[in-house]
């Protein structure tokens, strides 16, 4: 792509060009590169699914720990006849992959001793987070629950019930404006062909 831009422009330079055909084939330069960022765009765009379900933090670790483990798991089967000859993760990737598990919950130490041992746990932490979303109801009270008992606890029953309606109203209320926002949000259209 950058060779074309750059031979159009030598071309110009030389003063020997179609004007026309030129601005053709710079348009359609520009409408590549354009079509590519808003494709690099979208590609670190949070994902939809992320906001399907009802938000706790006990759902996202089980969420985050999983795609770790994945992650670790899919590390483990691109560099396989490395690891089959040292038995185990280098320590840099031993170390590296502990850290993020620390972002996670500082808590969490998952055992990266060896690739059968990271393979049932990221089986087994996928398990856990899919059980998660299937009680992610009873989570998301949990979690309102913990709350309220954090802002009421000095108060009655009657300014329990109050908090509790109030934080579910906001916590409503942001969730409709995040969905106002995102439909509303200015994007460009893909370019679907070039005339």
């Amino acid at each position: 792509m950058f060779n074309t831009v750059g031979n159009i422009l030598d071309r110009i330079k030389s003063g020997v060009y179609d004007a026309e055909e030129e601005q053709a084939n710079l348009s359609a330069a520009d409408d590549l590169i354009t079509a590519e960022m808003l494709k690099a765009e979208d590609a670190i765009r949070p994902s939809r699914t992320a906001t399907s379900h009802s938000w706790s933090p006990e759902l996202v670790s089980l969420q985050k720990k999983s795609n770790l483990l994945k992650q670790v798991g899919r590390y483990i089967k691109q560099a396989g006849r490395c690891i089959k000859v040292r038995g185990s993760l280098s320590e840099r990737k031993k170390h590296s992959f502990t850290q993020e598990a620390r972002t996670i919950d500082p808590t969490w130490a998952p055992d990266l001793s060896s690739a059968e041992v990271i393979l049932e746990a990221s089986n087994t932490a996928t398990r856990e987070a899919r059980l998660g979303r299937k009680h992610q109801t009873e989570l998301r009270r949990q979690h309102l629950d913990r709350l309220l008992q954090e802002m009421t606890s000095l108060g009655d029953e009657e300014d329990r019930e109050q908090a509790l309606k109030t934080i579910k109203g906001f916590k409503a209320q942001r969730r409709t404006h995040q969905n106002i926002h995102a439909a509303f949000k200015q994007r460009a259209p893909p370019i679907t062909h070039v005339v």
